[in-house]
């Protein structure tokens, strides 16, 4: 808006909901995100003081003296804090909140791709003995598989299952536990093949498989 002539200027500006604040705030959430899960940090984020979070992070990205980082990244940093400081209580929470939905999202994501090497782990092993005599060959089957938490107790083993050739062999149901194993043993025809896997559920949700096939053999 074009100012009337002879009109005072206004203190400061009115900062409103823009595509350029949308933007900035789901990037720097996606950002922040992502830096704690490389870092193997996962801060809870209080809903009611997500917009003090928020300014939080603006201000520790500010304060990152990395060269990497983009200077219209830092403008866009900039922007959204005079936005905080210029804007309505309604606007506030509303950058606020794509920002918390950004980053949570992005700690998800990372959750799921660091699950097998940090997290959770699912193993199995699987072998197999035949004979043959007067009444023909037979195979005894004998799986051993577990559970395991990597986390250090954070987020324990709540479920394991194991299925061969798509049916459940067995289900721990709901356990708590760091650590989780057992094992089967089932009668089998020679040269029969399996297709056996385990797979591990933890407390927040997230699984991991192990898988093998295997054929008993045929003396």
């Amino acid at each position: 808006m074009i100012p009337q002539k002879g009109a005072p200027p206004p203190d400061k500006p009115v900062y409103t909901r823009s595509l350029k604040i949308r933007d900035c705030a789901e990037w720097l959430g996606q950002n922040t995100g992502l830096d704690d899960c490389l870092e193997g940090t996962f801060p809870e984020v209080a809903t009611g003081d997500y917009i003090e979070f928020m300014r939080y992070r603006l201000e520790g990205f500010l304060a990152n003296s990395d060269t990497s980082i983009l200077e219209t990244k830092r403008e866009c940093a900039r922007d959204l804090i005079d936005f905080l400081d210029g804007a309505g209580e309604s606007d506030r929470e509303w950058a606020a909140g794509i920002f918390i939905d950004s980053y949570l999202a992005t700690q998800d994501i990372c959750r799921i791709e660091m699950v097998e090497t940090e997290v959770l782990q699912a193993s199995l092993e699987a072998g197999a003995q035949s004979i043959r005599d007067e009444l023909g060959c037979r195979s005894t089957l004998t799986i051993s598989f577990a559970g395991q938490d990597l986390s250090g107790g954070n987020y324990p083993v709540t479920n394991v299952v194991l299925k061969v050739n798509g049916t459940v062999w067995h289900n721990s149901g709901s356990i708590s536990t760091t650590h989780y194993q057992s094992s089967v043993l089932s009668e089998a025809a020679c040269g029969e093949t399996f297709v056996i896997e385990v797979s591990a559920t933890n407390s927040i949700g997230l699984t991991t498989k192990a898988t093998k096939s295997l054929t008993t053999p045929s003396p």
